[in-house]
């Protein structure tokens, strides 16, 4: 089931020939990725290199990148690994991303990949619809994990977000597969550890409910909204006209409110209540206000 669903994943979008670059942590979702495929590779016609970045925030975890390393040799698989010096003081797992990420574009200006792989699965997007909720996200950030997204010209996949944990481990343990467990995803200090060892085992009590699913289905919802959204601004974007002063918006067309909203969100980085003063302003046709967002001024 699991092969199947990768396989579906790549045919849809690969091309053939195509290089792909899988980001290897070495834990149980990204080592079942990595031997899902090594098996795609048998059917489809595409070529994969692996990177794995070393955080050195564990003694072990530098045996670990040479293990992950042979692990590559064995397929024949092109093996980056990268080595951060160990970092001190907080937002440590959105710091450690920011590296992994860096390292993942420079090798792709090397190597021009069609798109980098990684093994997010199911429980990885609960919580992050869940962090989103907290956050006070918009529509598009409530959607979570996308299993297609660009970052700048970085093209991401991620062909597991429909598979769960259990599954994933159940497919390592039926092929006799290593991995290895990383023991910062038990450490409380990490908001993710919390989430997943407290927070969401606290609200199924309290609430009667699981958590996971219907967190999954509300990302799902957020991002067919999204989508749909994206459309109907793509349909405002044409009524636009450029000219010497700026960029016009005729008002007294036919445009609904939340489209409109939803389009001028995505022009400039509006806080909440900027946003909300537009739409008001908008609403009872006052003009000659002006209104700022990042670099750009709005004027109704």
């Amino acid at each position: 089931m699991i092969q199947r669903i990768v396989q579906d994943f790549l045919s849809l979008r690969l091309r053939k020939g195509a290089t792909l670059l899988l980001g290897l942590s070495g834990g149980p979702d990204s080592m079942a990725l990595l031997h899902l495929l090594v098996e795609a590779r048998k059917t489809l016609d595409f070529t994969l290199h692996v990177a794995h970045v070393d955080h050195g925030a564990r003694v072990e975890s530098a045996q670990e990148g040479e293990a992950l390393r042979q692990v590559a040799a064995h397929y024949h698989l092109p093996f980056f690994l990268q080595r951060l010096e160990k970092m001190e003081g907080g937002d440590l797992e959105n710091r450690w991303r920011n590296e992994r990420i860096k390292f993942f574009k420079q090798l792709h200006a090397q190597h021009q990949y069609q798109a980098l792989l990684l093994a997010h699965q199911r429980g990885d997007q609960a919580e992050t619809v869940f962090k989103r909720v907290a956050e006070g996200a918009g529509l598009q950030g409530l959607g979570g994990l996308y299993a297609e997204r660009t970052l700048e010209t970085l093209l991401v996949w991620r062909p597991l977000l429909p598979v769960s944990k259990q599954d994933l481990l159940d497919y390592l343990h039926k092929k006799r597969l290593h991995y290895f467990e990383d023991q910062t995803n038990q450490d409380p200090r990490y908001l993710r550890s919390r989430m997943r060892e407290f927070l969401f085992p606290t609200l199924e009590e309290i609430f009667g409910k699981k958590m996971e699913g219907n967190l999954v289905r509300l990302g799902t919802v957020c991002q067919e909204l999204s989508a749909y959204m994206e459309e109907k601004g793509k349909c405002i974007e044409e009524k636009l006209v450029y000219g010497p002063f700026g960029v016009y918006l005729n008002l007294e067309e036919e445009i609904h409110l939340l489209e409109l909203k939803y389009f001028l969100k995505s022009l400039a980085p509006f806080s909440y209540d900027a946003l909300e003063v537009l739409m008001k302003l908008i609403q009872q046709r006052r003009s000659s206000r002006l209104i700022h967002a990042g670099d750009k001024t709005f004027q109704v």
